[in-house]
């Protein structure tokens, strides 16, 4: 049973910060300059295919752009789906509600270990959360 909790742990570890990654959103100059470029190169399109397509460039020319734009769109509605409608009041809270959650955690094993006399061991396995500073003084309290 230890064993399977010290794994769905370590996998909250690890999918903890992936999930902070994908709510993250990418920043509004990314965004206009990829709708630049796509732009550009939808208006420069036609200079290259019309020698070989002729006429036929304009249904090509709608049709890449149709779909390199619905692309687009699409993205950034996977971006934002509420459209800005979520507070971020609510992010905050429930980021919030997380590290203190992951606090507690950490100190009820750590007391349980000093109290066990097992403290060593059990910061040598909250050892990959924490920086150096923590360890020197958890050390010097030792």
């Amino acid at each position: 049973r230890d064993s399977l909790d010290g794994n769905v742990q370590r996998l909250s570890d690890f999918v903890s910060p992936c999930e902070s990654m994908v709510q993250t959103p990418v920043s509004q100059s990314y965004v206009r300059h990829t709708g630049r470029f796509l732009l550009a190169w939808l208006l420069s399109l036609p200079l290259s295919i019309a020698p070989e397509a002729g006429w036929y460039c304009v249904p090509i020319e709608l049709f890449a752009s149709w779909v390199l734009l619905g692309i687009q769109d699409i993205g950034l509605r996977l971006e934002d789906p509420f459209n800005g409608q979520v507070a971020t009041g609510v992010f905050i809270r429930t980021l919030n509600k997380e590290i203190r959650q992951r606090y507690i955690l950490l100190i009820e094993d750590l007391l349980s270990a000093f109290a066990a006399q097992r403290l060593p061991e059990v910061a040598r396995d909250w050892q990959h959360r924490f920086d150096t500073m923590f360890f020197r003084v958890l050390d010097s309290e030792l």
